[in-house]
């Protein structure tokens, strides 16, 4: 048992080693925090989804050769650094953030087609308005449209109904 702890910690303190060079560069080269540019791919990897070990091999190739255990060590160990603690919650939260701005985005799609108005698609004087004279709101609402030989636009809605189905499901309303 003493002999796999051993190798392990020489292993980690090779890999720790090989980031020495590393170092300055990820100084220059804008990773943050002051990680080493694995220890930075290991909290990126983590934050993707992989597990501790799986990011620990991505990060440091030499260890696809070690026995799991050695790597669960070195893995875990990493991932104990307070520096790569407060990384990897940073760029969970960043996650989260962009999570919830996507949220709010489809929100945002969704209210603009329920309350799509199918009179901008005509001027004032009832002719047709062509797709580039289209305001974003109601181009948004636009499914597709055709336009033939004759010049006559065709346009296809997005259905409205389900946009606003999807809105009261959102606000508990149905």
């Amino acid at each position: 048992m003493n002999v796999q702890l051993e190798c392990c910690a020489l292993a980690t303190r090779d890999a720790e080693r090989s980031d020495v060079g590393l170092w300055e560069a990820a100084r220059g080269s804008g990773t943050e925090k002051g990680l080493t540019l694995r220890q930075e791919t290991f909290v990126r990897a983590v934050v993707a989804g992989k597990s501790q070990s799986e990011a620990y091999r991505t990060a440091y190739p030499s260890s696809q050769k070690w026995k799991p255990p050695h790597v669960w060590s070195a893995a875990s160990e990493l991932a104990g650094k307070p520096k790569v603690r407060r990384r990897v919650a940073d760029l969970r939260r960043l996650a989260a953030d962009s999570a919830v701005l996507d949220a709010a985005a489809i929100l945002e799609a969704a209210l603009r087609l329920a309350f799509s108005d199918i009179r901008n698609l005509m001027h004032d004087d009832g002719r047709v308005r062509v797709p580039s004279e289209l305001d974003d709101a109601t181009a948004a609402a636009v499914q597709s449209f055709e336009i033939d030989e004759y010049g006559r636009v065709r346009y296809k809605m997005w259905d409205k109904n389900a946009a606003i189905d999807q809105l009261c499901r959102h606000l508990g309303l149905s």
